[in-house]
């Protein structure tokens, strides 16, 4: 077996488990919000989602991984819903996530604790 085929063996058996983890329905929870070793907050979570879709996961629940998936598993309340009760944390999309997962890259404005950002502001401020 040469280098080309062992690669795609591994790839397709990463694959496999990958969609048996899937069956198996855990809770998925994505971690590109938090700091590490190669990732971006806000980008890398952009990227992170896309590939739990690639992975099997329909695109609302890959969305679930990122809102309402911790609210569930850590009880924070105040988190991952829109409703009375909770923290208007809102990113508004220009197209809908669930057609096209990656549309969640196409932001038309943000909202923190109730407050719409200025988002140009943001974008256009010297570093």
């Amino acid at each position: 077996m040469d280098e080309l085929d062992r690669r795609i063996a591994f790839t397709a058996h990463f694959w496999a488990i990958s969609r048996t983890l899937h069956l198996t329905h855990p809770l998925y929870l994505a971690g590109s919000g938090a700091s590490g070793l190669g990732t971006m907050p806000g980008i890398s979570m952009h990227t992170e989602l896309e590939l739990l879709v690639r992975l099997g996961l329909a695109p609302r629940e890959a969305l679930a991984a990122a809102t309402s998936n911790y609210s569930e598993h850590f009880g924070w309340h105040e988190l991952g819903l829109v409703e009375t009760g909770r923290r208007a944390d809102l990113l508004i999309l220009e197209a809908g996530p669930t057609v096209d997962i990656s549309n969640t890259r196409k932001i038309h404005s943000v909202v923190l604790e109730g407050v719409v950002l200025d988002r140009a502001a943001l974008l256009n401020a010297p570093r």
